[in-house]
């Protein structure tokens, strides 16, 4: 009986080297891993009711896993039952729903939606929320979604398979854990998604955020190319009609509010709406809305020049209510 040997295979230099990127990669990749917990989102923010509708009441909600999956949702009552309300984000009309006989309504948003839920391809936070009559244009209840992390954005990591994921960290975190940092402040819509456009949404951008500007519709554009133009992903079908513009309000103002800290605005890109040394902001809006929002309204229409600095040329503050 002849006894045979066996050799054992080393692994070659390539075979390590293989090895070595994949490791380098996983532990990379859990080094992002490890910052997320700060970027998950919950926040409840109250809507309040302006003048035409005082005794409505309302709430926004936000439930985000690492800045890129989660729901969003905003519920009002006491409104006037049987009526159409454009839920109004950054300027960009994101959804409609109906009050019931009651004058009750919500509408909701996912980013794995199922149902009534429609698509959720934004981040409210930082941003203007306005529940407006859809008939009217009044603003009848508003709230502003305080940014909860500023300081993340937007980073493109690899993941163990491969793939490139959008990870809500730190630019300095993303640049460690050999990311590449996005342009976008945001996850949603994602930025670093390769998937082609979608057929069942589409691109709405407002230049100011706010009602100073229209907001214009794009079709047939990537998630990634909408959250370079800083847009915000609708579910829509269309252009035509433009499913990005809610109706305006009869009126809108240059609103001067105190700064919040920087817990606004970081993540709706380019706005009108813009800190000042007199520790103001400006925001377009209805003079009811800004009344709500505990502002003061000028007699400017545009944050541009900038009418909330003391002595500016631009508009005067207007004292008391605003009478049309």
């Amino acid at each position: 009986m002849t006894t045979k040997s066996r050799t054992k295979r080393r692994p070659t230099i390539g075979m390590r080297h293989a090895a070595l990127a994949t490791l380098v990669g996983a532990l990379a990749f859990l080094t992002a891993a490890s910052a997320l917990a700060t970027s998950d989102a919950k926040v409840d923010s109250k809507l309040t009711p302006t003048a035409n509708a005082s005794t409505a009441r309302g709430k926004a909600q936000l439930r985000l896993k690492s800045g890129k999956a989660g729901k969003f949702a905003v519920h009002a009552g006491r409104l006037a039952p049987g009526h159409t309300f454009d839920v109004v984000v950054g300027g960009v009309k994101v959804g409609s729903f109906q009050t019931n006989a009651g004058g009750g309504g919500r509408k909701r948003f996912s980013t794995a939606p199922h149902g009534s839920e429609s698509v959720l391809g934004f981040d409210p936070r930082g941003m203007s929320v306005t529940v407006r009559d859809a008939q009217s244009g009044d603003d009848d209840l508003v709230t502003d979604i305080p940014d909860d992390n500023p300081g993340d954005g937007a980073c493109c990591l690899t993941n163990g398979d491969g793939e490139t994921e959008c990870e809500d960290i730190a630019a300095d975190a993303c640049t460690t854990a050999g990311g590449t940092v996005a342009a976008s402040a945001s996850c949603l819509p994602d930025p670093c998604a390769a998937a082609p456009p979608s057929t069942s949404t589409v691109c709405c951008t407002n230049q100011t955020h706010d009602d100073e500007s229209e907001s214009e519709c794009e079709d047939e554009i990537s998630d990634a190319a909408c959250a370079a133009a800083g847009g915000l992903v609708v579910q829509a079908t269309s252009c035509d009609p433009n499913p990005c513009q809610a109706t305006p309000p009869p009126n809108v103002f240059a609103c001067c509010t105190g700064d919040s800290g920087g817990d606004s605005g970081d993540r709706g890109g380019d706005s009108a709406e813009s800190s000042h040394g007199g520790g103001l902001e400006c925001e377009v809006k209805s003079a009811d809305a800004c009344a709500a929002d505990g502002g003061t309204t000028t007699a400017a229409t545009s944050c541009t020049p900038d009418p909330c600095n003391a002595g500016s040329p631009s508009g005067a503050f207007i004292d008391g209510a605003v009478t049309f």
